[in-house]
């Protein structure tokens, strides 16, 4: 595993951050967070924070600037696009109790979201069919991104200072998930 931390250091941090913000960008603004490792790519990261190849303060910042301009991107295109999100009965569902929960409370909805991947994609989808201000949303969103990066990020770089110390967790995560 230091091998690996090593050869991701080794190819460019900046360049690993630019990437990392182009898959939050396109996690929530293109609905594909399903398919894209967004805590995976920012715990890295932070991994590579703490092996001192990225400043964290600035690391930190484009992060969540990355992941709150995705799901603003997200969020404008569903105003614009209107009330198209089909499905099956499961689906459509499933979409209108989420829909329900946004009205109560989009603002909460939108904050709490961020920390929960599946929610984290499609939060903004839901929080634009609701009568959610953008504005309310933006402010949200970004204190919300703000918050979920930068807990990843100094757990990745507490990660990366000592790799021996955490490599043992690491091997025990499927025994914690599947056990």
């Amino acid at each position: 595993m230091i091998d690996f931390l090593d050869a991701v250091a080794d190819s460019g941090g900046p360049l690993l951050l630019i990437v990392a913000a182009v898959i939050l960008v396109a996690e929530s603004g293109w609905l594909v967070g399903v398919v894209l490792p967004g805590s995976s790519t920012v715990l890295l990261v932070g991994v590579v924070v703490g092996i001192r190849q990225l400043p964290v303060g600035p690391t930190i910042l484009a992060l969540a600037l990355a992941t709150s301009a995705g799901a603003q991107i997200s969020f404008i295109r569903r105003r614009r696009s209107g009330n198209r999100f089909g499905g099956n009965r499961c689906v459509v569902g499933a979409r209108t109790w989420a829909q329900s929960q946004f009205e109560r409370g989009p603002v909460v909805g939108s904050a709490v979201a961020q920390l929960f991947g599946g929610a984290r994609t499609v939060a903004p989808w839901l929080a634009a069919a609701s009568p959610m201000s953008y504005r309310s949303f933006a402010i949200a969103n970004a204190c919300a991104a703000l918050g979920w990066v930068t807990i990843l990020v100094l757990t990745g770089r507490f990660a990366g200072e000592d790799p021996a110390i955490v490599a043992p967790l690491f091997a025990c995560a499927p025994l914690l998930l599947f056990g």
